[in-house]
């Protein structure tokens, strides 16, 4: 179990979970891991789309598209 918690403390605050942040509505908290992940590893191309979503969801779309456009550069 102690391998499970560092995999959910790191990895784990991962895309789903901060998707699902965000469609609830729940940026703030979104936003948090999102830095995590980004610092974490700038060259995560997922992380970055779902960068695009949280801007979306905040209307900042020129923002969105940027990050989205960072990501498929990643790719």
């Amino acid at each position: 179990q102690e391998i499970s918690n560092q995999v959910q403390g790191t990895e784990q605050i991962g895309v789903e979970e901060t998707l699902e942040m965000i469609i609830s509505g729940n940026t703030e908290d979104a936003l948090k891991n999102l830095k995590v992940m980004i610092t974490r590893n700038p060259s995560d191309s997922d992380a970055w789309n779902v960068f695009s979503s949280y801007y979306s969801a905040i209307g900042f779309l020129g923002r969105a598209k940027a990050c989205e456009e960072h990501s498929a550069s990643l790719s």
